[in-house]
């Protein structure tokens, strides 16, 4: 009877980890990532304005956006994804990992239609009382390659 539960949850265990795509597999390989990094490891000084507001949508619900603008470099291949310590069924916003991702451009320089010069992720959370009140962190991970193809990561923290 062991061996027949034993094979039943093994069996189980690689159906499900077979049955995920390759977007959903970056997606949770970058939230485990990202809630393993210590504040002490956040980015001084990205290449980007990063900046984090929190807006009350209706009594029991809050909004959170994550604005990446102003890039001071060519960013190609941008993804990113915030993350929050808050309990939540919702999922983490990101760009570039479901979808295709962009390229962040500096605001001198002239666009074409595969190329931004900012982002915005939008989440929402279960929250009672006021914004002020908030006391939530949230992390944020942003991967590019710059001109010459070399990959970088830029960790952010935001209390």
């Amino acid at each position: 009877m062991k061996k027949i539960i034993v094979f039943i949850f093994c069996f189980l265990l690689i159906s499900c980890s077979c049955s995920l795509t390759k977007e959903e597999k970056i997606y949770y390989q970058l939230i485990k990532e990202l809630s393993l990094i210590k504040e002490i490891q956040i980015t001084s000084l990205p290449p980007v304005t990063i900046f984090v507001s929190l807006e009350k949508v209706i009594e029991e619900e809050l909004r959170y956006q994550v604005i990446i603008d102003n890039p001071q470099i060519i960013m190609n291949e941008v993804k990113a994804i915030v993350i929050h310590d808050q309990k939540t069924n919702d999922i983490f916003p990101s760009v570039g990992i479901f979808d295709e991702p962009l390229t962040l451009i500096p605001k001198e320089k002239e666009l074409n239609i595969s190329q931004t010069k900012g982002l915005i992720l939008v989440g929402y959370l279960p929250y009672q009382g006021l914004v002020t009140d908030f006391d939530g962190s949230f992390k944020i991970l942003i991967q590019y390659q710059d001109e010459r193809g070399t990959s970088h990561k830029i960790y952010y923290y935001q209390k």
